[in-house]
């Protein structure tokens, strides 16, 4: 616990290669998920926990990258049969006819939760809505933050949080309210419970393994899944530090991560990230049958290029890192 405080640690910058930040985004890109072609999709203008920071001109939005064009603006994408967004987790879903839908964690003002199914339409620029599962009928979502897609209409996803008691309570007090939900086409249930702060979550390639940043215990969990979406625990991998989202490599199985060394960087970061930095970490995580074969530490930084890194996404000796408010950032890798 007393190194992810980051009590009486330095943080030094280093880079896999020349890195820019993105014109044009300023208010993060907490989540990101590509294609296989090189498109990437990320949310930003998060406001979460509702109402802790958000200025008055930020909208929520989503956008696309296109690694194949790295030079070119992300394209935000026009939102239909939805009128507001504040959008936190995705996860992408490719069906055998080839259309491309994005499941998207979004957050209400009235204390309502909900993921958004969306088909995405390439000629247009667009996301047109199909599918809302909400937490006004479905009593297992709670304080939702990340998903991902398994099948057509089916998803996992993290409750980062409990709405039974106040966040700062289970936050400070390390009380492990948080879960993993499985929403099955129909119906949702919990399928693993006692969690502290369990954030981004993803799956092996093979769909053999589910992996769950566990933020609070600062390591990655690895679970077995089931046939009938039931978790079964394999494996803890210690990772010294508070994994973000998780994002997997679909060639090589590895797991990317942004992360926070700091936590009282992070808290104050959280708390308004105009005036105060966070020392960010992207993690390069090899896997092989659901165990870690080696760690490496791609990117790191003090806070003063880039701050709160939440999101890393690698294609081609590319990458992709997003930050929970701030900033979006492209580096290419040597």
């Amino acid at each position: 616990m007393i190194p992810v405080l980051g009590i009486g640690r330095t943080f030094y910058h280093h880079a896999p290669g020349p890195c820019r930040l993105v014109e044009g985004i300023e208010s993060g890109a907490e989540d990101i998920a590509s294609l296989p072609n090189g498109l990437a999709f990320f949310s930003s203008g998060m406001d979460f926990p509702v109402g802790n920071f958000k200025p008055n001109s930020v909208v929520g939005r989503i956008y696309t990258f296109d690694f194949n064009h790295p030079n070119e603006a992300p394209k935000e994408l026009k939102i239909e049969g939805l009128d507001r967004m504040n959008p936190h987790g995705l996860s992408l879903w490719q069906n055998e006819e080839g259309e491309v839908f994005l499941f998207v964690v979004n957050h209400y003002p009235d204390g309502e939760e909900s993921v958004n199914k969306f088909l995405y339409d390439a000629e247009t620029n667009s996301l047109h809505l199909k599918m809302r599962v909400s937490s006004k009928e479905h009593s297992h979502i709670e304080t939702l933050n990340d998903l991902v897609v398994v099948g057509e209409n089916r998803f996992y996803y993290t409750n980062f949080l409990s709405k039974q008691l106040p966040e700062s309570i289970q936050k400070f007090g390390r009380i492990a309210w948080g879960s993993i939900g499985y929403f099955d086409g129909r119906k949702t249930s919990l399928v693993h419970e006692n969690l502290l702060l369990p954030n981004g979550i993803n799956i092996s390639p093979d769909s053999k393994y589910l992996y769950v940043s566990h933020t609070g215990n600062t390591e990655i969990l690895v679970f077995d899944r089931l046939s009938d979406g039931a978790l079964v625990l394999k494996n803890n991998i210690q990772i010294g530090t508070m994994a973000d989202n998780l994002d997997v490599d679909p060639v090589t199985g590895s797991v990317w991560t942004g992360a926070h060394p700091d936590m009282f960087g992070i808290v104050a970061y959280l708390e308004d990230p105009t005036r105060h930095k966070s020392a960010s970490q992207v993690l390069k995580i090899n896997m092989q049958d659901g165990d870690m074969v080696n760690m490496t530490e791609v990117f790191a930084d003090d806070g003063s290029f880039i701050s709160g890194t939440a999101s890393a996404v690698h294609y081609n000796s590319k990458m992709l890192v997003g930050t929970i408010f701030t900033n979006l950032m492209y580096c290419e890798m040597n």
